[in-house]
């Protein structure tokens, strides 16, 4: 989430913190899910997804260039603080 406009206005909403992680997912919510979204069914099945579509699955290509992505910035940053050490 950005934090301008979004997680600024929630903390100032003060809202209280209700957990709903192990709340009944509606039926029609789930079956419009199911039908609507490949991704949401290969992933909320365990047999959802073969074992050889897992590397480029859409969340996993997602979150391994985002980490890689990440990784590359760092060592980046950390060339940059070492040319300014003299390192």
């Amino acid at each position: 989430m950005n934090w301008n406009g979004s997680c600024d206005r929630l903390i100032e909403a003060d809202l209280p913190v209700v957990s709903r992680f192990f709340n009944p997912i509606q039926e029609a919510v789930l079956n419009e899910l199911l039908e609507q979204l490949l991704q949401f069914r290969q992933a909320y099945y365990v047999d959802g997804l073969d074992r050889e579509d897992f590397e480029g699955y859409g969340p996993v290509e997602y979150f391994r260039d985002s980490f890689v992505d990440a990784w590359k910035n760092a060592v980046e940053l950390i060339e940059q603080e070492r040319r300014k050490a003299n390192l």
